[in-house]
Formats: C-alpha cells, sequence, structure tokens
C-alpha cells in the first residue's frame, strides 16, 4: 500500500500539490487524469523517487521514505517504479 499524507509540492513558486492525502490499495488499478500541465507526471515522479523533493509523507508498506536510509530505498524503490510503470499507460 502507497500512501501520502500531507503531501506537497512546489516548483518556481508554483503550487503543483497542497496538502494531498490519499491511499493507492493493493491490487487496485488506478488511472490519472486532468489536463496538460496538472501534476499527473509530477505526481508519478514523486512516488517513484525519481523526485525526492517534496513536503508530506509517502509511506510504502507502512514505512515513511524520508525516514530510510540510502540503502533502504532500493528496497522500495523497485516496487514503486513498476506501480508507476503499470499505471502511466493510464495518464491521458
Amino acid at each position: 500500500m502507497i500512501q501520502l499524507r500531507g503531501f506537497s509540492k512546489n516548483f518556481d513558486n508554483k503550487t503543483i500539490f497542497d496538502s494531498v492525502d490519499y491511499e493507492f490499495k493493493n491490487f487496485n488499478f488506478y488511472g490519472l487524469v486532468g489536463e496538460s500541465g496538472c501534476g499527473k507526471t509530477t505526481l508519478l515522479r514523486l512516488i517513484s523517487l525519481l523526485d525526492n523533493q517534496f513536503d508530506g509523507e509517502l509511506i510504502v508498506s507502512g514505512k515513511s521514505i524520508k525516514r530510510l536510509k540510502k540503502k533502504e530505498k532500493i528496497f522500495v524503490w523497485i516496487p514503486l517504479v513498476m506501480f508507476s510503470l503499470m499505471h502511466s499507460s493510464l495518464i491521458i
């Protein structure tokens, strides 16, 4: 399970996400739909740890990513990338 708690992202003084709380449950399919530039790809990059500059918490299987040591992040990174790749085909 992947959880976002108080998840926020700013870029060039522009708020992309502001205090988002969401839970992606295991064995479910999700799609991201929105206008161009609304943050779909940014969200996938953040969830897959390709971008780690965010506020709030990203929790994977009950563990906060920010509290993990660098070596531990690789063990959650692979499933997160797979999650993102599976869902990137659903982006419209």
